[in-house]
């Protein structure tokens, strides 16, 4: 009975004691929390103020403080919530690979959690891998249909897989990706009618829709995509009126639904939308101060409308904020060019030129305003140092024309002045030949003198013509030929190369589609140009031009097999234009 008593004592004192050591284990535990849940907080401010190096910090303290005793007593929120969030740092930094495995530790921690999934399909579109965003943003929306940012995220890889697509010239795939995308901002919007940014978003689409569809001739289409744009922005606008971006994007739309309707021959609707280009511009810069590319846009808007001071005065404005822009003193130089200020021309193009001694639009201005004051030793010197740098890759198709004109050109000026030079010695002798016959024939009659000034007579100087103005011209769309099977079979070509060779074939396309690249003269006796690559091989770009300032790109090789290749372009050209009646 004793020993019954003293095991029951025993027994009690046992319980305390372990109440005491949970009541104190579980203290700690709450201390941990509440410590963590601090150090998550900091990182949180540290994050929306930019700092995301010290976020990550924050967050990777927080989970060595939490993170056992959450896993233990299966309460993972707050570390499911520091991983996405380290993430999402981790992403502002562009380090794709550690934000995806942030999400995935996220994911592995709560598979039901569809912002992770997003996220992580955010961070894979911005590595180029569409197919694997799409898909984490599919499983997002199935586990949570109503999720209006997964369906935005979903539409921003499609958008941005269908510019790499238009990029490459396939631009019935690139539509269907910009449609996909369009449908994804509107099912966000079907959500949440308030969603600014998914306004934003479907404008920008649409307008690349525009862009596609006018590369494929379809003009009338792109520019009722534009209109589309136009009033996605507007309703961005209504909900956010401090959306710089949402005023510069419309402006874009507008600029390019104005060259659009000047291409049908709409001149006076078009300089409506220059017009309105440039209040759009100047929204932005109202919010945005210092945003340079709306200045850099808004003087191409104004020139575009003939305004060429207000042109000057934004790339003025342009230049105040940023004296390291080759570009931006180049096309300064052009305005000013046009304006026949000369001396501030050559000035900005040398400017230019210091800071880009490769800046080929640098070399065409000079070369037109050393032309136009009659220094043509200078203006062919220009256009022989363009020709020999390896611009293709920075010119459009007619400026490489302009510079071949202009080296040709020059060269006769030169050898007209060579000419007069000599005809002018010849003169200046022919007078002293005259003066010692006149001495020494004063006794031949006033006729026969008469007729022997005649035959000493001046020539007769010849007069240098003024050069007509030449003007730049930008290529609209560079295109591809495909047979009668939609194929196009230059892409076989260029992925077969070397990935370096590649690298500066692809550089080449882009050059020719921002209107920046430039090709000699017809090859003789052919119907096809030929781009040369200073590279591996001798690597070489058959194409043709188009009406509506396209370009048509057609085969690629190399100079070991150039006749065969020369072949394979003229036949691909003969069948493209079969097809194609002008």
């Amino acid at each position: 009975m004793a020993k019954s008593r003293r095991n029951r004592k025993s027994q009690g004192a046992g319980r305390g004691t372990n109440r005491a050591l949970n009541a104190k284990a579980q203290s700690v535990r709450d201390a941990a929390r509440l410590e963590a849940a601090s150090i998550v907080e900091a990182g949180s401010a540290k994050f929306d103020a930019g700092d995301y190096a010290g976020a990550i910090a924050n967050y990777e303290q927080a989970m060595q403080v939490d993170r056992v005793i959450a896993l233990a007593y299966r309460n993972r929120e707050r570390v499911t919530l520091a991983y996405i969030k380290m993430g999402n740092a981790r992403f502002q930094q562009s380090r794709y690979d550690d934000a995806i495995a942030d999400y995935s530790q996220a994911i592995a921690l709560n598979p039901n959690l569809a912002p992770a999934y997003s996220n992580r399909g955010l961070a894979k579109g911005a590595k180029g891998d569409y197919e694997g965003a799409i898909d984490d943003h599919d499983r997002a929306i199935v586990l949570d249909r109503r999720y209006a940012g997964a369906y935005c995220n979903r539409g921003n890889d499609r958008f941005a897989q269908g510019q790499d697509k238009s990029d490459r010239g396939y631009y019935d795939d690139a539509i269907n990706d910009y449609t996909l995308a369009v449908e994804d901002y509107t099912r966000a919007i079907e959500i949440d009618p308030d969603l600014a940014q998914a306004y934003y978003n479907r404008g920008n689409a649409r307008r690349d829709q525009g862009e596609a569809k006018s590369g494929k001739g379809d003009h009338e289409d792109a520019i009722a995509d534009y209109t589309l744009a136009v009033e996605d922005h507007t309703r961005a606008i209504e909900i956010d009126p401090d959306l710089a971006q949402a005023y510069y994007n419309r402006g874009i739309a507008r600029r390019d639904q104005g060259e659009a309707k000047s291409g049908r021959g709409d001149h006076e609707d078009a300089i409506a939308d220059y017009t309105l280009a440039v209040e759009d511009y100047t929204r932005a810069i109202e919010i945005d101060p210092d945003d340079v590319k709306a200045y850099y846009y808004r003087g191409i808007a104004n020139w575009l409308r003939g305004d060429l001071i207000s042109a000057i005065d934004d790339y003025d404005l342009l230049l105040e904020r940023d004296l390291d822009d080759a570009t931006a003193f180049s096309n300064r130089g052009y305005l000013r060019w046009q304006a026949r200020d000369l001396e501030g021309a050559i000035k900005d193009c040398e400017s230019s030129l210091e800071k880009d001694d490769a800046n080929v639009l640098a070399y065409a201005n000079l070369c037109m305003v050393k032309f136009e004051q009659g220094e043509y030793a200078d203006a062919k010197e220009y256009a022989d140092r363009a020709i020999a740098m390896d611009v293709e890759s920075r010119m459009h198709p007619r400026s490489y024309d302009f510079f071949q004109d202009f080296k040709q050109r020059t060269d006769k000026i030169e050898q007209m002045k060579q000419d007069i030079e000599r005809k002018e010695q010849d003169r200046q002798t022919a007078e002293q030949l005259w003066e010692e016959s006149e001495k020494a024939n004063k006794e031949l009659s006033e006729e026969n003198a008469q007729l022997h000034r005649e035959k000493w007579a001046d020539p007769t100087r010849q007069r240098l013509n003024n050069p007509p103005d030449v003007t730049l011209s930008v290529v609209s769309h560079v295109r591809y030929y495909r047979d009668d099977q939609d194929y196009a079979p230059f892409f076989d070509w260029r992925d077969e190369l070397d990935p370096t060779f590649r690298k500066h074939v692809t550089a080449a396309i882009t050059g020719m589609k921002e209107g920046n690249f430039s090709h000699p003269k017809k090859l003789p006796g052919s119907i096809v140009y030929q781009r040369r690559l200073n590279i591996g091989p001798g690597l070489r770009i058959y194409y043709d031009l188009l009406p509506a300032s396209s370009v048509l790109i057609l085969h690629g090789g190399d100079k070991s097999d150039q006749q065969r290749d020369i072949e394979i372009a003229e036949t691909r050209l003969a069948d493209w234009r079969a097809r194609h009646p002008k």
